[in-house]
Formats: structure tokens, sequence, C-alpha cells
């Protein structure tokens, strides 16, 4: 039976098959090998207001794969990881 996801405001809802968190790289990368043909979409906070993350398939939700990897000062780049909220993204900053 699958779960219903839904974005921050309730508008956008729908039943993915199945919904993952992964930690890390290694975790997504099996996901998407065990996929089996099934559609992949990743999801971060849900602040979309349109249906981009929406899939019957595999809904890959990124909350659990969050974090500053690297802050390149000199440059003025910072590397994160796919479900860095951009209130912990203001924080580490």
């Amino acid at each position: 039976m699958s779960t219903e996801w839904r974005n921050w405001s309730r508008a956008t809802r729908c039943q993915p098959d199945r919904i993952t968190r992964p930690r890390d790289s290694a975790e997504v990368a099996a996901v998407l090998a065990s996929a089996g043909g099934q559609t992949v979409r990743a999801v971060g906070a849900g602040h979309s207001f349109n249906r981009l993350a929406c899939t019957d398939g595999i809904l890959l939700d990124m909350s659990a794969c969050a974090g500053v990897e690297k802050i390149d000062r000199d440059a003025g780049l910072v590397t994160v990881r796919g479900g860095t909220s951009l209130t912990a993204l203001n924080s580490a900053l």
C-alpha cells in the first residue's frame, strides 16, 4: 500500500509506490539501482507549489541527506546536500 505525500501547503499530493529517505549518496545510488524502471523523483522540503515531486513510482525524500559539505570562501561557493533546508543553510553560513 502506498503512502500519501503532500507538499508544505497540502495543496499538492500524490501516492508514490514507495518513499525512501537516503542518508548519503551511496543510499541514493542503491535506490536508483533498485528502481526497476519505476520513475524516481526527488523532493527536499516540499516547498514547491507545483506537482514537480509527485510520482506514482519512487519518491526520494532527501530530508535525511542534509548538511553543508564545503565552504570555499575565496571562490564564494558553498556545497550542500540535497535535503538541506534554507534555515539550516543560513545558520551554517
